[in-house]
């Protein structure tokens, strides 16, 4: 299965040799996984990261599944000092793109441990009563939530800066003060956002 077939797309890429994958259901998506990473690292250099790069990002539904522990195993075998910005943008609406799209099949609950990406989050589109929910770890990187939607957000450790610019209908979730009170003041143009503490 091309990338051809999996993503809409004439480009064939030939994945990393030696890249390390550990996706679960090895039969199925140990080459999904391989090629959604070579899929990326040949679109890094398309365009800068904007709302119209996050719709240049197409995947072909009607071929597999995008489940949220596939996401996660994209986000933990890239190699996020491999290239500088904007590739770190890149990734971060690459990833915005797999879970919109695992969304839309009608899957939840997006688990993550480090996210090492700007525009992480932005752009999601997602029914009021059925908000994406996120749990992040740690985060590090800027424009977090970015123009999102209806999404609960559960974060431990955030590093960053521009989070939730013109976020609307989102609660996001920490156990720490601290960070709840880092995002708050960075919300700009935000509607109908809750900031909640949890033990």
């Amino acid at each position: 299965m091309g990338l051809e077939n999996v993503f809409g797309t004439p480009e064939k890429v030939e994945p990393e040799k030696n890249l390390q994958v550990i996706v679960s259901d090895k039969s199925v998506q140990d080459k999904t996984l391989v090629e959604l990473l070579a899929y990326f690292e040949q679109s890094i250099h398309l365009n800068a990261p904007s709302e119209e790069k996050f719709y240049t990002y197409r995947f072909d539904s009607q071929r597999f599944k995008i489940k949220p522990e596939l996401i996660s195993a994209v986000n933990e075998n890239w190699d996020t000092k491999k290239f500088n910005w904007p590739a770190k943008a890149y990734f971060g609406i690459f990833l915005s793109a797999l879970i919109q799209t695992s969304y839309n099949q009608g899957f939840n609950d997006f688990e993550f441990s480090i996210i090492n990406a700007d525009y992480f989050g932005a752009f999601l589109q997602t029914q009021q009563n059925k908000p994406i929910r996120i749990k992040a770890e740690t985060i590090h990187g800027y424009w977090v939530l970015e123009r999102a939607n209806y999404c609960i957000a559960e974060i431990q450790n955030y590093q960053g800066d521009g989070f939730g610019l013109f976020m609307k209908n989102c609660k996001i979730y920490s156990p720490k003060q601290q960070v709840l009170d880092k995002i708050k003041v960075q919300v700009s143009h935000g509607v109908n956002n809750s900031f909640n503490f949890i033990k």
